[in-house]
């Protein structure tokens, strides 16, 4: 994994450390035995080499020709002992050479594909000529040497006949053919590495298992299968070798073959056919290699790390699934960071101060399935997938919880993830200790009836909401005047649980637990509390029609509150919903609601001006607060960024396609000056051709509707933050119906997609997936954080503008896009991630400034360092340092400091350091 480190706004990061992959005795035993089983195809290796060295004969005629040979023995000819010398010497000299060539090729900037690739090829050039030159050689001259035996002699053995070459003709003898070995080997890299790879991506289509879902067995084979076969194109470079080394007599055959002259040789005999001799027996033979690496594979790991205590690393990086939504979160309390990998969570501890990754986690948890005959919702190959982790605090522990597609929703206490993860480094060989995951206990285990998406917690009133494609919000209410039993009730019937002796329990004084159900209208993929209110009485929840609704869970029968708005081309009058949508992108649910955030006044910054408060998009010629109303936008209209479009440029950053044997992968410092040449240069090249005509106009609007029960409330003083599938919108009092008409409503459009300085370049192409589905604030920074699945990350920060005797405008403005660098010219550039989704988009403080738990002191927590003045989400204990981390698909992260200039003091307006 790679996690590019951010920087200060300006100063490039120092490149990452080149290191090399260490070569552990356990590979080369783990290699060496997985070829010595697959030596057992040696059948299929004697009748290619045989069809290739007497062409004249078909399939049938190779088997009998071997037959009359030595009957059954005749098909194990060169078995012993070159084959085995063969087996068990190749894959050391290709691990040692081709991480030494992908070292190299690395640090001269190629990429990781080609860094893999071309160390692929170089160690199988040195497999040639170290050991398969000499092997390939004599097990070629025992299968033929067949005139001996036809002549009534007693053919010599193996070794005599070896020493006889030496004597005869040196080493040159017993390497003949080594140069066609070594193009063999080396296309064979080639060849087999990229066509397998489309051979995968065939079988993803078909199978549609296009984001990343994992392959059976029989796919795999099949890919590999494939991927072997096709690369059989080279079979002419196996039969001139073939040719070159076999002992088989023709006058009229040149005396001394090179390449050239046994390819001249073959065609003038045998034509075009009989460069392609053997090439069915060459592909039984890939074939049965897979198959014995694929099958055979998991059970050799486990019997040399039994044998040499070492424990093998997952060659194959994780299963990440699409299509979800955050599937990343970082602890406050520890030095903890949790990855939700299809059905699994990896636990990691990140590494001070860039936050790297170790390639294995440290624990891998596997969330309980309530039922064998649950139903997936968009799944149907693991319906027990992860759709969203969650981080947050329930009274005074923090616990982990996760969201499944077939309904299921677990939780985890995160100190005891911590406990048992520390006790198992501290007692790494105890080999009478459970499973790490079997000594981490589940509090919260209950399904919803459906696939599950949302999560949030209320940390004082300890609630739990769990939103799910039954259209349904569950909320759990635990009881505060007794400790609360885990909860196991794995029913979902969307009814409020209510009885006569609890008709008083309810909200206070909460003896036992209670559920709550909310009815929706849709879909609802977020929910989120006010924690500004320690009883926890309000939800947000935001669902794909559009509506957000406000829940008082006082009075859960009905919503307290609808507000749908959006942008739509079918919008005319601007306080309805519009008619039809006739959006271009209508068929993607373009005015879905993602996600609403309560905001803390006490977080926001003060502006001393509304363009201040607003940003470059605010373009009002009017100061007065008193003439802002209605839909404003703040779009940022004029030019402050470029951008840098990585993929299809060579010693592009950031494309870690996985190529090495470890899955391994470092970090590649930024050279933005290489890239803009590049830009520039495929610009240049390129002309530009006529942009299509601009799409239709979207005019704002605005719906309410307020119950009853909710008219004679008391204004809460409380903005919010509304998220949609294409804007952001600043609410200003969504607990008062009056301001709806007359408060400003603070609106930018595809902010993550600003215009760019390059007019040739237009705007960036939003691909289908761009959704703003990832959602997070930092109170203490007053910055609020949206990212999409295309890759870009935009950080904003909260502002409020007070003129005197006016209450106070909330706004918004955007600050920074990630991933990004700031150029010596003060020109922002934004990397363009092409092919690459983010996944997960995880804050948290950074080592040393975690919260303290509450039964610690503040030296004991490890990772804090002993550093006082932290903890326990107190903004009043003095500004923190926060990370953030960028999760991708392809487990590329990328991960950032989030700061401010000055020490003490409480962060202001632009003081953000990223």
């Amino acid at each position: 994994m790679s996690t590019p480190a951010g920087s200060v706004t300006g100063i490039p990061a120092a490149p990452a450390q080149l290191e090399k992959k260490p070569i552990k005795f356990s590979n080369l035993l783990l290699g060496a035995g997985l070829n010595m089983v697959t030596t057992l195809g040696q059948p299929l290796e004697v009748v290619k080499t045989t069809m290739a060295a007497n062409r004249a004969d078909g399939f049938a005629g190779a088997i009998g020709r071997i037959w009359s040979r030595g009957g059954v023995f005749g098909f194990y000819q060169g078995l012993i002992p070159w084959a085995w010398i063969e087996a068990s010497t190749k894959g050391a000299v290709l691990l040692f050479v081709a991480s030494e060539a992908e070292f190299y090729a690395k640090s001269y900037g190629a990429p990781n594909f080609v860094a893999g690739i071309s160390g692929g090829m170089v160690g199988g050039l040195a497999q040639a000529y170290a050991t398969m030159g000499f092997c390939t050689c004599m097990k070629t001259v025992e299968i033929t040497k067949h005139k001996i035996a036809a002549a009534g002699m007693k053919p010599p053995g193996t070794l005599e006949t070896f020493m006889d070459i030496w004597r005869r003709e040196g080493i040159r003898g017993i390497n003949r053919g080594v140069n066609a070995v070594a193009v063999r080997q080396v296309t064979n890299w080639g060849s087999r590495f990229g066509l397998s790879r489309v051979a995968e991506t065939g079988i993803r289509r078909v199978t549609g298992k296009e984001g990343g879902e994992k392959l059976s067995v029989l796919e795999k084979i099949t890919a590999s299968a494939l991927g072997g076969g096709l690369s059989a194109w080279n079979q002419p470079i196996e039969v001139i070798r073939v040719e070159m080394q076999s002992k088989t007599v023709d006058p009229n055959r040149p005396a001394n073959l090179t390449v050239a002259k046994a390819a001249k040789y073959i065609y003038s005999n045998n034509g075009v056919k009989g460069l392609y001799r053997g090439v069915t027996p060459r592909i039984g033979l890939g074939v049965w290699q897979t198959v014995c690496m694929v099958a055979l594979g998991d059970v050799a790991k486990e019997a040399v790390e039994k044998l040499t205590g070492d424990k093998f690393s997952n060659p194959h990086q994780p299963l990440i699934k699409s299509w979800r939504c955050e599937l990343t979160g970082l602890s406050h309390s520890y030095n903890l960071y949790f990855v939700a990998c299809n059905d699994e969570i990896y636990v990691y501890m990140p590494k001070f101060p860039d936050q790297t990754l170790s390639q294995d986690p440290d624990v891998v948890l596997h969330p309980p399935v309530s039922s064998s005959d649950l139903n997936p919702g968009i799944d149907d190959i693991d319906p027990h997938s992860i759709t969203r982790l969650h981080i947050d605090y329930l009274g005074r522990e923090e616990v982990l919880l996760v969201a499944c597609d077939d309904g299921d929703v677990v939780g985890y206490r995160v100190p005891e993830i911590y406990r048992v993860l520390i006790e198992s480094q501290q007692s790494p060989n105890d080999e009478n200790a459970p499973p790490l995951e079997h000594r981490v206990r589940v509090f919260l285990h209950r399904n919803v009836g459906a696939s599950a998406w949302g999560l949030a917690v209320h940390r004082e009133a300890r609630l739990i909401a769990i939103s799910a494609n039954t259209h349904y919000v569950t909320v759990l209410a635990y009881g505060l005047s007794t400790a609360a039993e885990s909860d196991s009730d794995t029913s979902g019937s969307p009814e409020t649980f209510r009885s006569e002796e609890d008709e008083g329990d309810f909200p206070y004084p909460r003896r036992r637990d209670h559920v709550i159900f909310l009815r929706g209208q849709t879909n609802i993929p977020s929910v989120s509390f006010d924690q500004g209110d320690p009883s926890g009485r309000w939800l947000f929840s935001s669902s794909i029609d559009g509506d957000n609704h406000l829940w008082d869970l006082y009075n859960p029968q009905t919503a307290a509150r609808v507000i749908d708005l959006g942008h739509c081309v079918s919008a005319k009058d601007g306080d309805q919903l519009p008619g039809p949508c006739r959006c271009p992108n209508r068929t993607s649910v373009p005015h879905a609601a993602w996600a609403a955030m309560f905001i803390d006044p006490r977080s926001c910054h003060h502006a001393v001006s509304l363009p201040e408060a607003c940003g470059p998009g605010f373009e009002s010629n009017t100061t007065s607060s008193r003439d802002v109303y209605g839909s404003c936008d703040i779009t940022e209209t004029k030019v402050r960024f470029s951008a840098m479009r990585s993929g299809p440029f060579p010693g592009s950053f950031g494309q870690h396609e996985d190529s090495s044997s470890d899955g391994s992968d470092e970090s590649e410092d930024i050279s933005t000056d290489s890239h803009l040449q590049a830009t520039q240069l495929f610009l240049d090249t390129h002309p530009q051709q006529p942009r299509p005509p601009p799409p239709p106009t979207k005019h704002p609007y605005l719906s309410t509707s307020t119950s009853p029960t909710f008219q004679n409330q008391p204004e809460a003083k409380r903005p919010c933050i509304f998220i949609t599938k294409e804007e952001i919108y600043l609410f200003q009092r969504p607990f008062a119906s009056q301001g709806d008409a007359t408060d400003p409503i603070f609106t930018m459009r595809n902010p993550l997609f600003p215009p760019l300085h390059d007019p040739r370049t237009g705007p960036a192409t939003m691909p289908n997936y761009h959704r703003h589905c990832f959602a997070s604030q930092i109170p203490e920074l007053g910055v609020f954080i949206v990212a999409t699945p295309a890759g870009r990350v935009g950080i904003f920060s909260l502002t409020k503008y007070t003129e005197k005797g006016q209450r106070p405008l909330f706004a918004f403005r955007l600050d920074q896009i990630l991933p990004s660098r700031r150029r010596d010219d003060g020109d922002t550039v934004i990397e363009e991630v092409w092919g690459r989704r983010l996944v997960g988009v995880a804050v948290g403080p950074v080592q040393g400034m975690l919260d303290r738990c509450e039964d610690e002191s503040e030296s004991d927590e490890p990772g804090n360092d002993g550093v006082k003045g932290v903890g326990y989400e107190g903004r009043a204990m003095g500004g923190r340092r926060w990370r953030l981390m960028l999760h991708f698909h392809d487990h590329t992260v990328y991960s950032y400091e989030l700061g401010k200039y000055r020490g003490s003091e409480a962060p202001g307006l632009g003081d953000l350091v990223v």
